[in-house]
């Protein structure tokens, strides 16, 4: 491992109580239970802020992608598992060789070698609503946050983790502001509700690395695929609609497919949903 670039911090190597306990809170670690577990890592990489500067900027160099639809919208790397930049290479490999055996044996939960790893980063207004993280063979989310050491709750972005009920998230119960060189990670499960809170700061940006450490895939509850009734709009709603919204989308039948559609995939497109002709007249005139 280059010795200019930092390490995992060693106290942080010999943690052995995230299974054992409801509520610890020790110098530079805490574990949180309520709603969900999890485990945050302060001053995660050895003091040696050179190298902690130096993966910042070679993540700043990336091109990042615009994310952006009705549920989120922040820049993404592509998977850092390519990068070739020695920070990147480096902070990868300490991962791998000092952080996945550290969760295995601080979680119980049989990891494999697979690593989900790309950068985001948050601007004003950037956000991310709530999700729980479950897809095939994820069983550890993480984020390590590059934001600056003056980041402060007013800046937003920040780690909401929400208590459900029945499979619904219902309400937002904790909030952990991004801190500079600190180090999150939970198991994903059927509770693991969480969201980024907006981004209020337009001077400030939200850099973190983030992913997921894999594992064997868990059977979950399904999912309430209940679809509810709905009511035929009213005439005077038909007679407006129809003008601008393609007749398609006013049927009932097609509209509880629509919802089915969205709670299952959370986000859905509806091709040709204006008419195109009546809003061309419109704006003819």
């Amino acid at each position: 491992y280059p010795s200019k670039v930092a390490v995992i911090n060693k106290p942080f190597k010999s943690v052995k109580f995230y299974r054992s306990v409801l509520l610890v809170i020790e110098e530079k670690v805490e574990v949180i239970s309520d709603p969900f577990r999890v485990c945050l890592l302060e001053d995660f990489l050895d003091d040696d802020d050179d190298a902690i500067e130096g993966l910042k900027e070679e993540l700043m160099k990336l091109k990042l992608h615009q994310k952006s639809n009705d549920l989120y919208q922040f820049k993404q790397s592509s998977d850092l598992n390519g990068m070739k930049q020695p920070m990147i290479s480096a902070f990868r490999d300490e991962l791998k060789e000092n952080c996945l055996p550290l969760i295995k044996e601080v979680t119980g939960i049989p990891l494999n070698d697979t690593i989900d790893l790309t950068c985001s980063k948050y601007d004003y207004t950037d956000t991310l609503l709530c999700h729980d993280d479950r897809l095939e063979g994820r069983r550890i989310a993480f984020i390590y946050y590059l934001t600056p050491p003056t980041w402060t709750l007013e800046d937003g972005g920040q780690l909401d983790l929400f208590i459900s009920k029945d499979g619904i998230p219902v309400e937002v119960t904790k909030s952990i502001v991004p801190k500079w060189n600190s180090f999150i990670f939970f198991e994903v499960s059927p509770i693991s509700f969480h969201q980024v809170r907006e981004v209020t700061s337009a001077s400030k940006s939200r850099l973190s690395v983030n992913g997921w450490f894999h594992g064997p895939s868990i059977a979950y509850p399904e999912r309430d695929k209940t679809t509810p009734t709905f009511a035929p709009p009213i005439s005077n709603e038909v007679d407006f609609l129809g003008k601008w919204v393609n007749p398609l989308y006013l049927d009932v039948g097609v509209a509880s497919q629509v919802k089915e559609d969205f709670q299952e995939d959370s986000q859905i497109e509806l091709p040709n949903f204006l008419l195109v002709c009546h809003c061309t007249i419109n704006q003819r005139q």
